[in-house]
């Protein structure tokens, strides 16, 4: 029998971190409203907006792949890419090709680079496995 490739410790911390993970979109859903968001927007400078447009594809690897990562760290980059993705909405404001072409770039990480990189990193790991036969 082969081994089985485990990439995530299985333990109720970890549990608790992926809950959190898989349960805050759909608080953040409902927690900003449009009057909140427009009352951060004039607080926030306009160089802000276009950090938050270089930051927001850095952060999406971060709470996604699975490396050697802390849990709360991976939720820390989790809460912070969904802050950066309700700030996209001002930046649309401002500057609405490049924030399209940021939520484009973000959409390909996430649904086509990232799995494609998980998948790349399991086949390593079960390459480089010993069997036991």
């Amino acid at each position: 029998m082969g081994t089985r490739i485990d990439l995530f410790r299985r333990t109720p911390y970890t549990h608790l971190v992926a809950l959190l993970i898989v349960l805050a979109p759909v608080v953040w859903i409902f927690f900003p409203t449009h009057a909140m968001i427009g009352s951060i927007g004039r607080m926030l400078p306009i160089w802000a907006l276009k950090l938050n447009l270089w930051v927001q594809p850095l952060l999406i690897p971060l709470a996604a792949l699975p490396d050697r990562m802390r849990p709360e760290l991976r939720l820390l980059s989790f809460l912070l890419f969904l802050c950066s993705l309700s700030l996209s909405r001002l930046s649309w404001d401002t500057h609405p090709i490049a924030t399209a072409v940021v939520l484009v770039m973000v959409y390909v990480e996430a649904f086509w680079l990232i799995p494609k990189w998980n998948s790349r990193r399991a086949n390593q790991m079960r390459a480089s496995a010993p069997s036991s036969e």
